[in-house]
């Protein structure tokens, strides 16, 4: 989404990992092979192994120049609302669901944990516009292709 997001309008701006053959095979993706961000290195060794070991932008700092906007106090009261008051709510984890605006300000100054909150208030938001739509909801069919 970066390229759109960063060209806006003013490019024509392909995202091929939005392509219903890759969206499709990242759902049958387990958690474990997931976890602790090993996902993108063995995707990247796979494809080259060389790309694996170029070092990411969080790997690169150590410690932030400037704080970050979303991560306010406000912000978080913002994102946990939201995401607390949708469907995407099933998918919180029980720090969080039980946790107050403070905590999920913390979570937002990591970067890990700022992405994936981020793409739960993002679920939120499609689940909100598009909910006179939705029949169904179950991902089971997604993952039998």
């Amino acid at each position: 989404m970066a390229p759109a997001a960063v060209l806006g309008g003013s490019r024509p701006t392909a995202v091929p990992i939005m392509a219903h053959p890759v969206v499709s095979q990242a759902l049958r993706l387990t958690h474990a092979s997931k976890r602790d961000g090993r996902w993108y290195p063995d995707l990247l060794r796979r494809i080259r192994p060389e790309l694996a070991e170029i070092p990411t932008a969080a790997d690169l700092t150590t410690v932030r120049q400037h704080g970050r906007r979303g991560a306010s106090l406000e912000a978080a009261q913002w994102y946990r609302g939201l995401v607390m008051d949708s469907p995407a709510a099933s998918l919180v984890g029980e720090k969080l669901r039980t946790g107050d605006a403070e905590l999920w300000r913390r979570q937002l100054t990591r970067t890990r944990a700022q992405h994936l909150i981020r793409g739960l208030a993002l679920l939120a938001l499609w689940l909100r516009r598009h909910e006179d739509r939705l029949t169904e909801t179950d991902p089971a069919a997604l993952l039998r292709g």
